[in-house]
């Protein structure tokens, strides 16, 4: 039960940091590459491959407990710098992709 608590924390922060897109876009938007508001299977890798690279911080390809708190922080950091300097996303809304009808 030790190890599985940080293993499961480390999956959530994974999956976490892999969903935020960078600061002023759309998550669908991010990833959109070539911007023809669709996003391919080799756009949603590339995306969360750079997420994956971010948390690596020394390309060993293994993701540590030290490795994704340390993003952690550097994130709360950010994100307090943020808001401090008014930049934060609170009460953005996010730009909806147009459908195709």
């Amino acid at each position: 039960m030790e190890k599985t608590l940080p293993v499961i924390a480390l999956a959530a922060l994974i999956g976490a940091l892999s969903a935020v897109p960078p600061r002023g876009h759309n998550f669908l938007e991010a990833m959109d590459k070539d911007k023809n508001k669709e996003v391919t299977r080799a756009e949603w890798d590339a995306f969360h491959a750079e997420r994956y690279k971010e948390l690596d911080a020394n390309s060993d390809g293994k993701i540590t407990k030290e490795e994704a708190d340390k993003k952690r922080n550097e994130m709360r950091e950010k994100m307090k710098e943020d808001r401090k300097n008014g930049k934060g996303q609170k009460g953005k809304q996010p730009v909806e992709m147009d459908e195709e009808e």
